[in-house]
């Protein structure tokens, strides 16, 4: 093990750490399972993570932050294609592990208090991203303000994925685009 500031040493441990994350699940994540693949002493990992939580809560941020970068949408999409991207509507296998991981924060969100705060802050940060896209949209004129719009298509994302859990056989990947879909295209096509 070469020296690493303590800077590098931390990022070391956070890039290992949402590998893990994106590749095996949030949840997957411990401090033994890390110290392995990373080669690195559960003491090391400690002195820079007091508890599991924290360095979940951390790596979770890290790849939202990653996740919701709207300059890597393709610009020759059309503006309903852009926003499905960003409330995770993709077929992409690149994407699956992100759409994992969101759930997998879910969970954790009601289990601690403190990974409870971090999920809230990433819905936010959601939030600002929808927005954005609708902004450089120029959607101005509608009857609606942005971040009405953006709360209703994020809401209605979270909901029908809440309701595809009980019944799958309904809400299919397809059934919940196409409604998604629409909703956003009636926003968008709205005038004063």
């Amino acid at each position: 093990m070469s020296y690493l500031s303590k800077t590098e040493r931390k990022k070391q441990i956070l890039d290992a750490a949402m590998t893990i994350a994106l590749d095996d699940g949030l949840n997957t994540l411990t401090v033994r399972n890390l110290a392995q693949k990373a080669s690195l002493s559960i003491g090391l990992i400690h002195h820079h993570f007091k508890t599991i939580q924290e360095l979940k809560c951390e790596v979770f941020m890290q790849l939202v932050y990653k996740n919701l970068d709207i300059s890597e949408i393709d610009d020759n999409l059309s503006l309903t294609e852009k926003i499905l991207l960003a409330l995770g509507f993709t077929e992409s296998e690149d994407e699956l592990p992100y759409i994992r991981l969101w759930n997998d924060a879910e969970k954790n969100s009601h289990i601690s208090p403190e990974f409870n705060q971090v999920f809230l802050i990433a819905i936010e940060e959601w939030h600002k991203s929808v927005k954005k896209i609708l902004k450089s949209a120029s959607l101005r004129n509608h009857k609606e303000n942005l971040d009405d719009m953006a709360w209703q298509f994020i809401g209605l994302t979270l909901g029908l994925e809440g309701l595809a859990k009980f019944h799958s056989h309904l809400f299919t990947y397809e059934y919940m685009t196409q409604l998604v879909t629409d909703l956003i295209e009636n926003k968008i096509n709205q005038k004063i």
